[in-house]
């Protein structure tokens, strides 16, 4: 009787090591399983923030057409163009600024005009007049003067924003042209 007591004691123990190892080999699977599940989770947001700011950052306001010629007329969505002003365009006052706009672009044949610093502070600001009929979907032609003091500032931002008087935020737009001083 003894000897089967141990045998069964011996099958006991074996049983219980079994089950001991059978929960080890869960444990490590699911332990791996979880970091990969972790791992796989954080690509997930890492990628969809990268696309939600990828989306976010300024386009860039020049056509096809016009990287092939810098030097043509700088325009913007097809709603905007400057005749004689470049990106990155020393200027001095005061500022003419002449082109063509949408008609939608206007409001009571005039839109905002506004020399920015980079920090935000607003240099100058003026009214660029239509030259013609607004009351149009074609390109208008207008044109702006803002007078301003450089002060001890290398490059500021003209800003031509289209005139929305409903204040509604999908007729908020603005074409935004760096400039040296």
């Amino acid at each position: 009787m003894h000897c089967v007591s141990v045998g069964r004691r011996g099958d006991a123990m074996s049983v219980r090591i079994r089950i001991n190892k059978f929960y080890n080999f869960i444990t490590i699977v699911f332990m791996k399983n979880k970091i990969l599940i972790i791992f796989l989770i954080l690509v997930i947001i890492i990628l969809s923030l990268a696309i939600i700011f990828q989306n976010k950052l300024p386009k860039n306001n020049l056509s096809e057409s016009n990287k092939q010629n810098i030097n043509s007329i700088v325009e913007y969505k097809d709603l905007i163009k400057l005749d004689h002003l470049q990106f990155n365009q020393k200027i001095s006052s005061p500022l003419i600024i002449k082109g063509r706009a949408r008609g939608t672009w206007f409001f009571e044949a005039s839109f905002p005009v506004y020399l920015q610093s980079l920090n935000g502070e607003v240099l100058a600001e003026g009214l660029a007049t239509a030259e013609g009929d607004w009351m149009t979907e074609d390109f208008v032609c207008f044109t702006a003067e803002i007078n301003f003091e450089v002060g001890n500032l290398d490059q500021a931002l003209l800003i031509l924003k289209r005139d929305n008087p409903s204040g509604l935020l999908e007729f908020e737009d603005q074409f935004v042209v760096p400039v040296e001083l």
